[in-house]
């Protein structure tokens, strides 16, 4: 069984950090997507697999920073870049159709500004995977839900109904190939489950992790912080 993990990072993300993309920002003098590889790399690498792969999609001007990344990450002999492009679809349809991909029963998709995955949630995410063609990780709301319109509440939606998704999500090969031949084009959904969706493909989920976080303001990279410091947050202890 071959494993392939996209990860599209591509994204501007400046809030952050002024010119610097927030995927290149540091924790602990360690890059946000270094972080993010290495978790990956000790997920899958812990399951039994006889073949693996790693393509990161980002901007030209990143290319030798993130090769010196995957050089180091475990994926040194088997990783790719491409460039990314404009929304997040365009960046995992070109690493999607990148060669090294063919020959893939699992494509695991990872935001790149998501540093930390313990490994048992990609263990988890990829046995369902392999019963339900699609698997991805949940977290159930905590806060009462509103629909608000023009600054008034219009109805409260059943927070058991609702769930954060986070990454990886990851899919069976060819499913994944089928949906994206048909809705490619498409420029309403958001993550790769929402492909999905449009296909009426059916998502397994399996609870996420709060350390799962994905980093976007100041305070998460404060949290991200403390997290590392405090925890060994790739076996999610």
């Amino acid at each position: 069984m071959k494993i392939t993990c996209i990860i599209p990072a591509a994204g501007k993300g400046l809030r952050l950090g002024g010119t610097i993309p927030k995927q290149y920002l540091r924790i602990d003098k360690i890059m946000i997507l270094e972080h993010a590889v290495h978790s990956l790399f000790k997920g899958i690498s812990a399951y039994p697999i006889d073949d693996y792969a790693c393509i990161v999609a980002c901007d030209i001007d990143w290319f030798e920073t993130v090769q010196d990344i995957l050089d180091r990450s475990g994926f040194e002999h088997m990783n790719a870049l491409v460039q990314g492009g404009e929304e997040r679809k365009d960046s995992i349809n070109a690493a999607f159709h990148h060669p090294l991909v063919q020959g893939s029963d699992i494509i695991l998709i990872h935001d790149a500004a998501r540093p930390f995955v313990p490994k048992d949630i990609i263990k988890n995410l990829i046995d369902q995977t392999l019963i339900h063609g699609a698997c991805i990780p949940v977290l159930a709301s905590k806060d009462t839900m509103k629909i608000v319109q023009e600054n008034i509440v219009v109805e409260t939606i059943p927070r058991d109904l609702l769930f954060s998704a986070q990454t990886p999500q990851v899919f069976s090969y060819n499913l994944y190939k089928h949906a994206l031949d048909l809705h490619h084009n498409t420029s309403v959904y958001t993550d790769d489950a929402s492909l999905f969706e449009l296909c009426k493909l059916p998502i397994c989920t399996v609870d996420g992790n709060e350390i799962m976080m994905k980093i976007t303001t100041k305070q998460d990279l404060k949290i991200a912080e403390y997290l590392y410091s405090s925890m060994d947050i790739y076996n999610g202890d």
